[in-house]
C-alpha cells in the first residue's frame, strides 16, 4: 500500500513538473551605435539590430539566447574569415566594428562610404515543438558593395539545441523532389531540362536544398543567397512550399 502511495505521489510531482513549466515567451530587443557612449560625442558608423530574446525554463532560453547573441557578434566581426570574433557581448563587437571602421579610414581617408553593419532576427514560427528564426543582414565594410543574406535557424523547443537540416524531415528526398517542382516552376525552367538550363550554378547539375530552411505556419520557406546558384547580380533566390503539400515530408507538426 505504501509503496502505491509513494509511485501515485512521484507521478503527481512529474506531472505537476511539468504543467509548471514556463511556456516560451519572446521579447524584442534592440541596439544600435548610439548605444555606445562614445558614439553619442563622435560620429560612428551605423549599426542596427533588432533582434529577440527567449524567456522560459532557463535550461532552454539561456541556449537560444547564447545563439542569438553570437550570430550578432559573428555579423559585426570585420577580420580574417579563418577566425573568430574574441568579442564577449554585443556592445564588444560593435566597439571592435568601429574600432576597425575608423583605422580602415584613416588608412584609407578616401573611402566612398562608411561601414554599415544592419541585422534583423526574427521568430517566424513557434510552436510546441520547433521555433524558426529568420536572421536578415546587411554588411559594408568597404569595396564596390556591401553583402545582404537572409538564412533560417531551428531551435527544438524542448531542448533549446538547434536542428539540423536533414533532422527537419521524415523524408528528406521526397520533400527535394517537390522542391525542385516548385523552383523550376517559379522560375521558368522546362520539367525535361537540367536545374542548370537557364545558367545556374547547382554543383554537378543536380538540385540540392539551401544550407538553411525556414518555416511558418503556411509555408516552407527556401532561399538561395547571391553567389550560392548564380552571380550576385543575380540577388537571390526564393522558393515558398505551400505547408499543406510539405506536411508529409516533416519531421514534426505544424498546428493552428
Amino acid at each position: 500500500m505504501n509503496n502505491r502511495l509513494i509511485l501515485i505521489a512521484l507521478i503527481l510531482t512529474f506531472v505537476l513538473g511539468c504543467t509548471n513549466e514556463k511556456p516560451l515567451e519572446i521579447v524584442s530587443k534592440s541596439f544600435a551605435e548610439n548605444d555606445i557612449a562614445a558614439c553619442k560625442e563622435v560620429n560612428c558608423p551605423e549599426i542596427t539590430i533588432n533582434y529577440f530574446e527567449a524567456i522560459g525554463e532557463a535550461a532552454i532560453s539561456e541556449k537560444i539566447n547564447d545563439s542569438i547573441h553570437q550570430w550578432i557578434i559573428n555579423s559585426l566581426y570585420i577580420g580574417d574569415p579563418n577566425n573568430k570574433s574574441t568579442a564577449k557581448n554585443i556592445t564588444e563587437a560593435a566597439q571592435s566594428f568601429i574600432k576597425t571602421y575608423r583605422l580602415d579610414n584613416a588608412a584609407y581617408p578616401d573611402m566612398a562610404a562608411e561601414y554599415e553593419a544592419r541585422l534583423t532576427i526574427t521568430p517566424i514560427l513557434v510552436t510546441e515543438e520547433i521555433l524558426s528564426v529568420e536572421i536578415k543582414q546587411y554588411n559594408y565594410t568597404g569595396g564596390a558593395h556591401g553583402y545582404g543574406s537572409s538564412t533560417f535557424h531551428n531551435f527544438d523547443v524542448e531542448t533549446g539545441e538547434s536542428v539540423p537540416r536533414d533532422a527537419l524531415f521524415s523524408n528528406a528526398e521526397g520533400f527535394k523532389k517537390l522542391a525542385e517542382e516548385h523552383f523550376k516552376k517559379k522560375y521558368r525552367i522546362p520539367k525535361s531540362e537540367s536545374i542548370n538550363a537557364t545558367g545556374l550554378w547547382f554543383k554537378e547539375d543536380v538540385f540540392y536544398l539551401p544550407n538553411s530552411i525556414g518555416f511558418t505556419k503556411k509555408n516552407v520557406l527556401l532561399v538561395y543567397n547571391p553567389y550560392e546558384i548564380a552571380s550576385y547580380a543575380q540577388g537571390a533566390f526564393e522558393v515558398k512550399i505551400p505547408i499543406v503539400e510539405a506536411t508529409e515530408f516533416l519531421s514534426f507538426s505544424i498546428t493552428e
